[in-house]
């Protein structure tokens, strides 16, 4: 992908914006509102993986059931046929700002009052995913955007549902993979998951309780962390 490419005949890609071990995000524009878009395409070498294609999938379902102020909105997605030479991608909005683990990273940590002010968000976005029956799984301070808005109020986003899944009566989930693999933000997965318990809501709320430990204290106190 480069720029100036149009995808779907109405979204032009402008520049790359961050790129990942498992996609790259372009900021780009719809070419008949000029709203600015955000594009995140699956990196080719996983095209052809079903399990990352399921994934890319389930975020897209994920997202479309979730209409949420804290849960970064998505407008429009394409999943290629089989065989068709082209990568899957995801128009989401486009956020001006910084995930938390950037601003970590730079002050270190928080006052308490700015922590609870994120977390309340961030329980909030939770929230409505909880009441239709979705756990994250993949909580931590990089899937935590915020978003200096002109009111100079901190506005939170939840970002990549990629790992997210429903709960049912008749699905265990956990976060390991079937090789056996933990998956998750290592230090604010819940304990549960080393004990191959059924995660549900509560396995967020502890990972919520780790970011605020973290924002506050600048370190985990699990060791090796």
């Amino acid at each position: 992908m480069q720029r100036g490419d149009v995808l779907k005949g109405k979204y032009v890609l402008l520049d790359l914006i961050g790129k990942g071990g498992m996609g790259s995000v372009y900021r780009a524009e719809n070419l008949m509102t000029r709203e600015p878009l955000a594009i995140k395409f699956m990196n080719v070498e996983f095209v052809e993986d079903k399990i990352h294609v399921e994934r890319f999938k389930r975020e897209i379902e994920t997202l479309k059931s979730i209409r949420h102020p804290n849960v970064v909105n998505i407008y429009d997605w394409f999943i290629p046929e089989k065989g068709e030479d082209r990568k899957p991608f995801l128009v989401m909005e486009f956020l001006e700002g910084k995930p938390l683990s950037e601003i970590l990273k730079k002050r270190k940590k928080l006052t308490c009052k700015e922590a609870i002010t994120i977390m309340l968000q961030v329980l909030d976005g939770l929230e409505c995913a909880h009441q239709k029956g979705i756990i994250h799984r993949d909580l931590g301070p990089p899937n935590v955007f915020l978003i200096h808005s002109s009111d100079k109020m901190v506005r939170v986003k939840l970002l990549d549902f990629g790992l997210a899944k429903p709960i049912s009566s008749d699905e265990s989930i956990s976060n390991l993979t079937s090789e056996g693999v933990l998956i998750g933000k290592p230090g604010y997965v819940p304990p549960e998951i080393f004990w191959k318990k059924t995660l549900d809501a509560r396995s967020d709320i502890f990972s919520c309780g780790m970011m605020v430990l973290k924002s506050i204290k600048a370190k985990l106190f699990l060791k090796g962390i």
